[in-house]
């Protein structure tokens, strides 16, 4: 019979196995405990540089809420950091906005090809809105089963109303170019009209010194009559425009007493008959500071203006002149950009039908006119306003919703002089 109790050799044998075994363990261990502080240290380095990153950094999950943001994300959207956690994006985002969010971020997904560049408006905490530049991509757990999304976002606001500026500043300077271009065509078709419609008038006089009384010739000539004078105030406008720096001048004038002198004029009485369905107000600034600048002129751009105002009513609404001091202490975009400065504001406002956005560029442009042909307007009258207010260095702006009317505004540089 065999013994089958183990020797010293195979006990020595075993033991050498078991410590082969504890070292390759301990080994193992200890190349995974390697890897732990390699991955710990890289994760530490990333989130270092996350953290003192510029730009913002964050990550959702699939539905859009937050799980992890640095300091500069925070910051850019005007939030505490940890307000931001469990935070949907939809919150900082308008409709308009959302949706294009959520298409793009949907695509992100289907496809799981990142987005390098996306520029969304967003409303900060404090209700102001700013301007992002997006990139995201997907991420995924070890087995690629989508988790969320990560990105980075970069605050361009300033490049943005950099370039609007840019755009606005190129728009005005292609409107005056334009302006003075279409000027002096006008001059230039002024003149030959004025030859004409001269041989015509004085024809027309001779005529009526030859007709007599009580022929229907007569009345005839008399309407030809009619129609040159008409002719020559037209042409009076264009040589206005044509001419800059014919308004111009060194006497001073109060915008409240202009705009007095025409609510007393037959003019304004024949307007107020020619639209009963409108009701014209007044807002005067009883400490209003002059201008320089020429009252007749002045008062056509008021008179403009206002039958402008009645004119976009087409049924029941208010027309309202108003009159104010001004002190800008820095420059406002509109129509023009305002530069700062004292001004004597001249406003004319109406609840009428307000100006498409396609026209808007359009409205001082000479002829250009939407009223009603043979009903009132030579498409002159804008032009003469814009013309006006330019000679004496002043400003125009135009606020304009579709629906609820209409506000223009000038602003004339103030003297001290006294009238």
């Amino acid at each position: 019979m065999q013994d089958s109790s183990k020797t010293y050799q195979d006990i020595i044998e075993e033991n050498a196995a078991l410590k082969h075994q504890i070292r390759e363990l301990e080994k193992s261990a200890a190349e995974h405990q390697q890897r732990e502080d390699i991955l710990r240290e890289s994760e530490e380095k990333h989130r270092m540089i996350i953290e003192q990153m510029v730009d913002g950094y964050f990550e959702t999950d699939l539905a859009g809420n937050y799980t992890f943001v640095n300091d500069a994300e925070s910051k850019i959207l005007g939030y505490a950091r940890d307000e931001m956690f469990g935070m949907n994006s939809r919150r900082y985002l308008d409709e308009k906005n959302a949706q294009k969010a959520y298409q793009v971020f949907r695509k992100i997904y289907t496809t799981g090809e990142p987005v390098k560049s996306l520029d969304m408006e967003v409303i900060r905490k404090d209700g102001t809105r700013a301007y992002h530049e997006i990139s995201a991509s997907l991420i995924r757990s070890g087995d690629g089963k989508p988790l969320g999304f990560r990105g980075f976002s970069r605050d361009v606001t300033d490049r943005k109303q950099a370039e609007e500026e840019k755009r606005k500043l190129e728009e005005r300077l292609h409107r005056a170019e334009k302006m003075e271009g279409l000027g002096q065509l006008a001059g230039g078709v002024a003149h030959v009209l004025n030859n004409v419609l001269g041989i015509l008038s004085g024809y027309s006089e001779l005529l009526l010194q030859e007709i007599p009384e009580g022929q229907k010739a007569r009345n005839h000539v008399e309407k030809i009559l009619q129609s040159t004078q008409r002719g020559s105030l037209i042409i009076q406008d264009l040589l206005t425009l044509a001419r800059r720096g014919v308004t111009a001048s060194d006497d001073v004038v109060n915008l409240n007493q202009i705009v007095s002198g025409f609510l007393q004029s037959p003019v304004f009485e024949k307007m107020k008959d020619f639209h009963p369905h409108v009701i014209f107000r007044t807002d005067f600034d009883p400490h209003l500071l002059n201008i320089k600048g020429s009252s007749v002129h002045l008062e056509k751009t008021l008179m403009n203006l206002v039958s402008n105002a009645a004119e976009a009513i087409t049924q029941t609404g208010t027309v309202t002149i108003r009159t104010e001091n001004r002190y800008l202490d820095k420059a406002i975009v509109g129509y023009d950009e305002v530069k700062e400065g004292d001004y004597a504001v001249l406003s004319v406002s109406d609840t009428g039908m307000g100006i498409p956005p396609e026209h808007q560029g359009k409205i001082f442009e000479p002829f250009y006119t939407r009223k009603m042909m043979g009903r009132s307007g030579t498409g002159l009258g804008l032009s003469i306003v814009w013309g006006t207010v330019k000679d004496l260095n002043g400003y125009i702006d135009v606020q304009t919703k579709v629906g609820e009317g209409t506000t223009f505004t000038l602003y004339f540089p103030v003297t001290r002089d006294f009238t």
